[in-house]
């Protein structure tokens, strides 16, 4: 069962979200690369590889089926750590959680970790090899409502 959807001005350093699969299919990544112009780089054995712009956006689209943002909410910063080369059609799941919440000249700075792991293929739970990891940060204005 998943967890419902949470507004990020109401949550907590520590809390987690429910693991969520991600579309690593060879057309969810093209599609994606498209606007951007771009093409799957390949390894030695031609095995297409998922750039790290495509893993972290899918990531933290991913976590925005689990929070909504509030209003006036911008985007602050991301940044992802490949820990090896994904290949396209990967089975992974993305696990996240709120490392930080804090407040400053009215704005509310939240960041979310992330990790993406491999994830069985028997039973889809994760528990894999680490893939990726990364952060994002988002700020609105303190006291703001869920979107």
């Amino acid at each position: 069962m998943s967890q419902p959807r949470v507004s990020l001005d109401t949550v907590s350093a520590g809390q987690s979200f429910e693991a969520i699969p991600l579309d690593l299919s060879r057309d969810t990544v093209e599609r994606f690369l498209e606007t951007l112009e771009g093409r799957p780089a390949q390894n030695a054995e031609g095995v297409l590889l998922t750039p790290p712009s495509v893993v972290s956006s899918l990531s933290l689209g991913a976590l925005l089926t689990r929070v909504a943002l509030p209003d006036g909410c911008l985007h602050a910063s991301q940044e992802v750590i490949m820990a090896r080369p994904i290949p396209v059609g990967a089975s992974a799941l993305c696990e996240a959680a709120v490392s930080a919440v804090s407040s400053r000249g009215g704005l509310t700075f939240v960041t979310l970790d992330f990790t993406v792991r491999q994830a069985d293929a028997r039973d889809g739970d994760s528990g894999g090899d680490v893939l990726a990891t990364g952060s994002g940060t988002v700020m609105f204005p303190a006291g703001g409502s869920g979107a």
